[in-house]
Parts: C-alpha cells; sequence; structure tokens
C-alpha cells in the first residue's frame, strides 16, 4: 500500500477518484456512492436485498450491503434460517446521509 500511496496516487487527478483512493487507503471502506442504498433502506425499513437492487436499478448490491453493515450504518436481521435478511438503518447511518459534504 505504501508503493501505490508513493507511486500511484500522486497521479490521480481527478477528486473523486483521488478521495475514494485516499479512504480506500485509511481503511475506510465505504463509499459516498453506497448513500443511494443507505437512503432506500431507510425510505423502506425492513427491506430485503433483492429488492433493494431493484430499487437501486442493480443486479445484486451484496458489497454495498456488507460494507454498510461492516462499518455501522445498517444492521440486518431474519426471524428464521431460511429467510432473507432484512435491513434497517442505525443512527450512526442516519447521521451519515443527511449529512452534507
Amino acid at each position: 500500500m505504501e508503493r501505490f500511496k508513493e507511486q500511484v496516487l500522486p497521479h490521480i487527478k481527478h477528486p473523486d477518484k483521488k478521495r475514494e483512493a485516499i479512504e480506500l487507503l485509511g481503511g475506510y471502506y465505504v463509499m459516498e456512492t453506497y448513500k443511494k442504498i443507505a437512503k432506500i433502506i431507510h425510505k423502506n425499513k425492513g427491506i430485503n436485498s433483492q429488492q433493494i437492487a431493484q430499487l437501486a436499478n442493480r443486479k445484486k448490491c451484496h458489497r454495498e450491503l456488507t460494507a454498510l453493515t461492516e462499518a455501522g450504518f445498517l444492521i440486518r436481521n431474519r426471524k428464521k434460517v431460511d429467510e432473507s435478511f432484512k435491513y434497517g438503518i442505525t443512527e450512526k447511518g442516519y447521521q451519515w446521509i443527511t449529512r452534507s459534504d
């Protein structure tokens, strides 16, 4: 990672790409583009991953859901083992989606 920081990062010109690269180097795996998914979950409490993907116009969004859950922005639960996970937003997630950058 140090090599990337020294050799590649100085040559990234696009401000959004540079910010994302710095965030990834810092261990922050949740990108600003994931806010769309968090907002969908905020509006539709108890929604499952298939419904989220439909509303986000994507085939699947497992990577984003995992990153948001591990960062503490979302909670997921299910009542039965064979049931799909239902997602909800945490207070930390709500603060993140309402914060303006």
